[in-house]
């Protein structure tokens, strides 16, 4: 439900800005929370339970969003063939990335615990998005000037709920993906819970 929300709040966003101030605004939106977590921690210690738990939902809420702007983003900038080409390079960078990300994660997480991290995470958005910028600035000097205007515009305002709202497949794919997300987080809930028995 909350991220019901923040996906409304994006489609206002996305209706009234350009779209690499889109991007910016949500990555220093998401950062930015990072470090409100690890303020909150410091500041309200005794809280750990709510925090976890306001954590779980903002880090379901993030990695939806980040996810769907980075594959946006790759859309607008490439075209089919060059996309079917780049798909091996990015599933391989993602495999390489979850190996070496968890390899990282677990002395880090010794080292430093929880809340530090959240910090590091923070400054990787703002690299993400300097890294986001130089691939749109080369980007818009191969576009065409309609396709630049295009790029450079924002979203219609009429949203995605309209869009998703009068096309039946389009219902179906949510409701599909809307299922699918609740078996996963209660069949991890369950898996943890026999664990920790």
């Amino acid at each position: 439900f909350v991220l019901v929300g923040i996906a409304s709040a994006f489609g206002w966003l996305a209706s009234r800005l350009k779209r690499m101030t889109l991007l910016a605004v949500v990555s220093v939106f998401f950062a930015s929370n990072l470090v409100v977590f690890f303020g909150l921690y410091h500041v309200l210690p005794k809280d750990k339970l709510a925090l976890g738990i306001a954590f779980y939902i903002w880090i379901g809420c993030f990695s939806v969003m980040i996810l769907s702007q980075f594959w946006a983003f790759a859309n607008e900038l490439h075209t089919k063939e060059q996309g079917e080409r780049l798909f091996g390079i990015i599933a391989g960078g993602s495999a390489i990335g979850a190996v070496l990300g968890a390899k990282l994660g677990k002395p880090l997480y010794k080292l430093l615990g929880p809340y530090p991290l959240m910090l590091i995470a923070a400054a990787l958005l703002f690299v993400c998005l300097a890294l986001t910028y130089a691939v749109f600035r080369m980007g818009r000097a191969t576009r065409t000037d309609e396709a630049h205007r295009e790029h450079e515009d924002p979203l219609e305002k009429s949203g995605g709920w309209k869009l998703i709202l009068h096309d039946r497949y389009l219902i179906f794919v949510g409701l599909l993906s809307l299922f699918a997300n609740w078996v996963n987080t209660t069949g991890e809930y369950i898996l943890d819970r026999v664990v920790l028995d």
